[in-house]
């Protein structure tokens, strides 16, 4: 299974999910915004998802942080020809990285 979360100050959120085994998550896609970027708020749960052999993809939201519609075709764009299973993630980020998750996931 593939879940996808927003980096946060607090990944925590984002680590619990994922490594429960009962989620049988093989991968995480992270949404990385300019100031998850700049402070390397990803780089601890990276650490910690390898060494649990679940791989990662990072996506950029540099320049659309707070552009929902545009996350939103960013995401659509990214997950359209997905077969995997999908476990969206709300618990971080904030409203203008949410509110395209939950469209999409709608």
């Amino acid at each position: 299974m593939i879940m996808i979360g927003v980096s946060t100050g607090q990944n925590i959120t984002n680590l619990i999910p994922a490594v429960q085994q009962g989620m049988k998550v093989t991968k995480f896609i992270l949404l990385e915004t300019s100031t998850a970027i700049s402070k390397k708020w990803s780089q601890g749960l990276l650490e910690v998802l390898q060494k649990r052999n679940i791989s990662v993809e990072c996506i950029s939201l540099k320049g659309i942080d707070s552009h929902i519609s545009n996350i939103q075709a960013k995401l659509f764009d990214r997950f359209k020809k997905e077969k995997d299973p999908l476990i969206w993630n709300l618990g971080g980020g904030q409203k203008p990285q949410q509110i395209p998750i939950w469209e999409v996931f709608k």
